[in-house]
């Protein structure tokens, strides 16, 4: 998990484990780290396992890049790793920075 720099955009993870009750969580590992947004940084990408054990970073960057409506972008994603058979908590935000 971390932090990986794409040209104008933020791809940010975290494993928040499978929050079932009745199975172990996969990670109780808490990731934190820091990251400059500058005037340059398009989006943000926060997106659990779900989202990153189906796709590359630069590939979700790729895929919703040309949405304005982060909710829309948020929600692609988590279609596109549904579709992709993700097998972990799906979960996702895109925030979106005016330029």
């Amino acid at each position: 998990m971390g932090v990986i720099r794409v040209p104008k955009a933020r791809a940010l993870a975290w494993d928040s484990g499978s929050g079932a009750a009745t199975k172990p969580s996969k990670s109780l590992e808490v990731v934190v780290g820091h990251e400059r947004i500058d005037y340059d940084t398009e989006f943000v990408i926060l997106a659990s396992t779900g989202i990153w054990e189906v796709m590359k970073h630069q590939e979700a960057v790729n895929l919703i890049r040309h949405m304005e409506d982060p909710q829309e972008a948020a929600e692609c994603l988590a279609k596109e790793a549904l579709t992709r058979m993700s097998r972990s908590n799906i979960s996702c935000l895109v925030i979106r920075f005016e330029s």
